[in-house]
Parts: C-alpha cells; structure tokens; sequence
C-alpha cells in the first residue's frame, strides 16, 4: 500500500514536472515571438516614418523653388494687330 502511494506521489510529481516544464517552453515561446513581431513594428514604424520625412522634404523643396512666370502668350489678333503698328 505504501509503495502505491509513493508511486502515486512521485508520478504526480513528474506530471507537476512536466507541465511546469511545458508551460514555461510555451511562455517562453510567445515571449521571443512578441519581442519579435514588436521589433519587427519598429522596423516598419521607422521606414514609414523615412518614407514620410524624404515625402516631405521633397514637397518642401519643390515649395521652396520660385517658377518664373512664363511669358504672357500673345493671342494672334494681338500678334497682327502689333505687327502692323509697327510697320
């Protein structure tokens, strides 16, 4: 009778063991791949944000170039009617 319970006491024992052991590797587990996936956002975060801060430099150069006003373009009755002032 004694020997059953300590049979009984020392597998329960390595059960406790085992699913300690299990749950600790599964913990550990969604651990590395939550500190993955984390970095992994940061990664992508911080290329957004390049993708965003080149976008803008671009635009604010683009607005920082003064365009001269073309020449005004004269319509053909103008162009006749200034070619026979002058002649």
């Amino acid at each position: 009778m004694a020997d059953l319970r300590s049979m009984a006491a020392s597998k329960s024992k390595t059960q406790v063991i085992w699913i300690l052991g299990c749950s600790t590797f599964l913990l550990a587990v969604v651990v590395y791949h939550l500190r993955k996936q984390n970095s992994g956002l940061r990664a992508w975060n911080y290329l957004q944000n390049e993708m965003i801060v080149s976008q803008q430099k671009k635009i604010d150069m683009l607005n920082s170039l003064s365009f001269d006003s073309p020449p005004p373009i004269k319509k053909q009755s103008e162009k006749l009617a200034s070619a026979q002032q002058s002649s």
